[in-house]
């Protein structure tokens, strides 16, 4: 099981939806920073070129084929295709049916993946639902978005953290299942930045000699005894 924190930073999604369902509108609200086009969803390049227009790297549209509704996950870096998920939506339910005292809009949330063992949709859930932080005060994150998969049925459902620690399913809530995968390794890797190496100090020249830098403290040069020049007079 993993847990991660949440923040302030969070990368923008773009729904691409004529027909949004009310479980994926709920959704994108509390997840915040969403950008919503009434568009259909016809074939990637749309998606791409929708995306740029709106400055978005990930995006999401829920469809209908065949009279099943199917949810798509999609990712972009450099006018291209990270991946590309297609869902099955088994089930859905809305946070008006658990009866319930509904979510705070804009609150702060964590993300908890349990049973996920697909690498790859586990960093792209993260994408989608988690903020990066350095420094968070666990006493303002009251709820938490669960990510569970059983039986390779994915449940996503926002959860209400009580005071001892257990969790409150409150919804909304949906199960998926994946029905297909585009996955391109050499974008993924290129999206992923770099840390510059820091210089090592000791390093070697061409000649093969050892050079190095000595770092010390700042002299103080005024308690340095200095021998000054002294000018002598010849008298003739």
């Amino acid at each position: 099981m993993s847990k991660l924190k949440n923040s302030i930073i969070r990368k923008s999604l773009l729904s691409i939806n004529k027909s949004e369902l009310e479980v994926i509108k709920e959704i994108l609200k509390l997840r915040g920073n969403s950008i919503h086009i009434n568009e259909n969803y016809k074939e990637s390049s749309k998606a791409i070129a929708y995306c740029q227009k709106k400055k978005a790297n990930l995006f999401i549209s829920s469809l209908k084929e065949n009279s099943e509704y199917k949810l798509v996950i999609g990712r972009i870096f450099n006018k291209d295709l990270i991946d590309l998920v297609k869902f099955d939506i088994i089930n859905t339910k809305s946070f008006k049916e658990y009866n319930k005292i509904p979510p705070e809009v804009f609150s702060k949330s964590a993300l908890i993946i349990s049973n996920l063992k697909d690498e790859r949709l586990i960093n792209l859930f993260i994408d989608v639902f988690n903020n990066r932080s350095l420094k968070i005060n666990l006493d303002s994150v009251n709820y938490s978005w669960v990510i569970n998969e059983i039986n390779g049925i994915i449940k996503i459902s926002y959860n209400r953290i009580l005071k001892d620690m257990s969790l409150d399913e409150i919804g909304p809530s949906i199960e998926l299942k994946v029905n297909d995968y585009y996955f391109n390794e050499e974008k993924f890797n290129m999206s992923i930045p770099v840390k510059n190496k820091k210089q090592k100090n000791v390093f070697k020249s061409v000649y093969h000699d050892k050079i190095g830098k000595i770092y010390k403290d700042k002299q103080n040069l005024n308690f340095v005894k200095k021998n000054r020049s002294q000018a002598k007079k010849f008298v003739e």
